[in-house]
């Protein structure tokens, strides 16, 4: 699968800027860190920013109440201020 290269685009733009929506209890995953959950050995979360760097200026991970446990992944992390679980992140 080929993959378009968007991060040579005019200066003259608005920074391009993901934010990963990673808050939340997981209760469906048996109340973990879905974003630290392994997959291939690697943590969900590596495998979403690795995908997403190449296509933005910057990212920053939006981890809910569980934002301090994310800040291992070379990006920016904010708390979003939403109730645990509550699924605030995407309001």
């Amino acid at each position: 699968m080929s993959m378009t290269n968007f991060s040579n685009h005019p200066s003259t733009q608005a920074p391009r800027i993901a934010v990963v929506l990673a808050g939340g209890r997981g209760t469906r995953l048996g109340a973990t860190n879905k974003a630290l959950r392994l997959l291939a050995g690697r943590p969900l979360l590596q495998h979403v920013l690795d995908r997403i760097r190449p296509q933005v200026d910057r990212v920053v991970i939006a981890g809910g109440a569980r934002a301090a446990e994310l800040a291992g992944f070379g990006v920016e992390v904010v708390a979003d201020g939403s109730i645990e679980g509550s699924g605030g992140s995407a309001e």
